[in-house]
Order: C-alpha cells, then structure tokens, then sequence
C-alpha cells in the first residue's frame, strides 16, 4: 500500500509534456483532443503553472493553472482558472487532489493572483475553500421585426481582427469576460473558427457594414455576442439578425448569459402578439440562475478588490455586476 507521503509534488519539469498529455487522455475518454489543445494550445503555458504529483518519478496526478485577466467593472482582475484537474485511478483517494489544490493556492498568493475560478463538483472542491457561483441565463421565444438589409455569414480566420475589435468594445466594461489579446485570439479561439470544435461564429452585417458577431452551440444555444457598441442600433440589428438564423422554425432560443442591454433589445424588437397567443403561452422571455462555476479569493492587494474581505464578499460583487463568463474561454 502506497501511503500518501511517498507522493512527491511540485511543478511540471521540461520533459514531462508528453507523459502529462498521456495521463489526461487516458482519464478522460472521448475527449482527447479536447485536453491536448488544452495543454499545447494554452496561449500563457509555464511549467511552474502546471502541478503534478509523482510516485516513483511517475505522474499520478496533475492540475492546470490558467493565467487570465478579467474584467471586472472597467477594471482588470489576475484569475487563476484550474483546469484538468486528473488522478490515475490507481492513486485515487489518497488526497492528492487536495494536496494539489493547495499548492496551486500557495503558488497563486505567491505571484499576487486575485481570484481562481473552476468548474467541477462542489463537494469536492468546498474543502478546498472554493464556493459555487451563480449568474443567469435568458430563455426566450419571441416574433421580432425582420430586417431585409441584415446579412449574415459564417467567421473566417481573417476576421479575427475585428472580432477582437468587437470583443473589447463589448465587454470591457462588464464583469467576468477574460480579456483576449492578439495571442489569446490566434491559439486558443482561432481554432473555434476553424470548425474543429462544436462552436459555429457567424459575422452580421447591415447595408454590408460588418456590426458584430455571435457563437452558437447547436440549435438555439447562444454562448457568445460581440459587436460595436458605439451605434445602440447595433445590438437591436444582432438580436434579430440570431432570431432570423435560429428561429425560423419556431426554435426557443436559449441564451448562456443575461445582460439587461440583451433583455431590453429583445423586448423593443418584439413584434405584435395577439390575445391567443398570449393565452396559450406560445411565446416567453424567462430568466433563470445558471451554475457558474466555483469561485475562490486567492488575495486582496489589488485596489479594485477594496472592501471585499473574503470569497463571500466576492461573490456578491460578481453577482451584483452580473458576472459573465463566455464557454469558448473554458478551460
């Protein structure tokens, strides 16, 4: 029996990729390709952000630290997003998850790091002193006022200059969205684009004026939304361009994120509706919480974070700014 002090811990060494890579696709099943672009295809990858746990200089079990800047009401936050978070079976409950979570806490005070963020159970990581964090969705099926003069056409790698245009005006003044620089863009979204991933990134255009763009995740499912702000017509012109893609055959469109910006689009842009269809319920607009993930307070140096003594605090100021957090940023 291996007890649990004969694991050692420590960073990932120069060498190790390969036999990490293997470790990942052989606990994750049908998702290999999904944790090798995780791992070579991180736009920011250090060795000092990737722990492992070893046992006779084998990997046994391993965790991504993600560095990411976010905005956070017009100001930036250091997250720390924990990814691929994996243990062989055969080491299985010996707490080297824990251990590993509380060396990548360590690491992350160390380098000044405001807050993490991860997705998984919250039974598992809670005693790790992370919480669960909620924000909203938008659901809604509604007729809206066609506009002949939208066009619309599936994103090509050269669009990415103005995708990151759109992507700035968009969200930096909201709360949650990671900030993506031209690197960002190339390795990790660029692929999006690409169509080797479920994500389809279409671009709007008016009188072929090119407005913005959004992401859509299989029938009616909006995960994403980018465009110039600096027209308020523009998002009235976004919101019926997805409702003319997606809607045509009476698809409920379902929206991973509420802003009251979108909610207050969709109702301007809603057409007539008659008594009937009002009696039967055949069109609604519902905001629902959704799981956000789970959210931890790493440090408070950071004067943004003035105030805000604990990850309780914290999350309440998410919540309170309408915390966003797009899928295609997932780690």
């Amino acid at each position: 029996m291996v007890r649990n002090d004969e694991y050692s811990i420590g960073p990932l060494k120069k060498g190790e990729e390969a036999a990490l890579i293997d470790l990942l696709q052989a606990l994750y099943i049908g998702r290999e390709k999904h944790v090798k672009r995780a791992v070579c295809n991180e736009p920011f990858f250090r060795h000092e952000r990737i722990t492992v746990a070893r046992y006779n200089n084998v990997l046994t079990a391993c965790l991504h630290i993600h560095k990411r800047l976010v905005y956070f009401h017009g100001r930036h936050l250091l997250m720390g997003g924990i990814g691929g978070v994996a243990t062989h079976p055969a080491h299985r409950r010996k707490g080297l998850a824990r251990r590993l979570l509380e060396d990548a806490t360590v690491y992350m005070r160390k380098k000044k790091y405001d807050l993490s963020v991860l997705f998984g159970e919250p039974a598992i990581y809670e005693k790790s002193g992370w919480q669960t964090l909620t924000s909203f969705s938008l659901h809604s099926k509604l007729p809206l006022f066609q506009d002949r003069l939208l066009t619309m056409r599936k994103a090509r790698p050269d669009d990415l200059k103005h995708l990151q245009k759109w992507y700035v005006q968009f969200n930096g003044k909201r709360t949650g969205p990671v900030l993506r620089n031209r690197k960002y863009w190339e390795l990790w979204i660029k692929q999006v684009i690409q169509k080797r991933f479920a994500y389809k990134t279409y671009i709007v255009s008016r009188c072929k004026l090119n407005i913005g763009y959004f992401v859509c995740l299989g029938p009616g499912e909006i995960v994403e939304i980018g465009c110039d702000i600096t027209n308020c017509q523009y998002i009235d012109s976004m919101v019926k361009a997805i409702y003319s893609k997606l809607s045509k055959a009476g698809t409920d469109i379902n929206w991973h994120f509420f802003m009251p910006d979108l909610f207050d689009s969709i109702r301007r842009c809603s057409s007539k509706l008659h008594l009937d269809e009002l009696r039967n319920k055949s069109y609604f607009v519902t905001i629902a919480p959704k799981y956000a993930g789970l959210c931890k307070l790493i440090s408070t140096t950071n004067k943004a974070l003035s105030g805000i003594g604990s990850t309780d605090d914290l999350i309440t100021i998410l919540r309170e700014n309408n915390y966003i957090s797009w899928a295609r940023d997932h780690f």
